[in-house]
């Protein structure tokens, strides 16, 4: 399977999505739901697993091509970016968009994770390859 610039993008959308959909400042987010009295606790907690099970599965594939330095690294680097843009006057600071901020952090994050394998196999030739254990 080739990897291109357009499945990197359907990674980094479906990786807002989770994120997004999980928490957000707007409110209209599982959270946001979840702590809703008044509708079926058994929907919100089957929505809940669902939503658990995508990131795990998000989650594993970042660990497992990037490892924890390289998760660091990666949250250092786009942390540093938008600090760059708000120093310059490109991005002005308030709670609400630090909180979006971290959401962005974090997807870029599961994005690029996802995708790492692909990306480090085209500018290297190596190829990853998960241990058997």
């Amino acid at each position: 399977m080739e990897f291109t610039w357009s499945s990197f993008l359907l990674r980094l959308v479906a990786a807002f999505a989770i994120v997004f959909s999980v928490y957000n400042p707007t409110g209209y987010c599982y959270t946001q739901w979840a702590l809703e009295s008044g509708q079926s606790s058994l929907l919100k907690l089957f929505v809940g697993v669902l939503l658990l099970i995508v990131l795990l599965v998000f989650g594993k594939a970042t660990l497992q091509s990037m490892g924890k330095i390289g998760i660091a690294i990666a949250v250092v680097f786009f942390g540093l970016f938008f600090g760059l843009l708000v120093k310059y006057g490109l991005l002005a600071i308030s709670n609400t968009v630090v909180k979006y901020l971290i959401l962005v952090v974090v997807s870029l994050v599961l994005a690029v994770g996802v995708s790492w394998s692909y990306i480090w196999r085209r500018l290297t030739g190596q190829v990853d390859v998960e241990e058997a254990k």
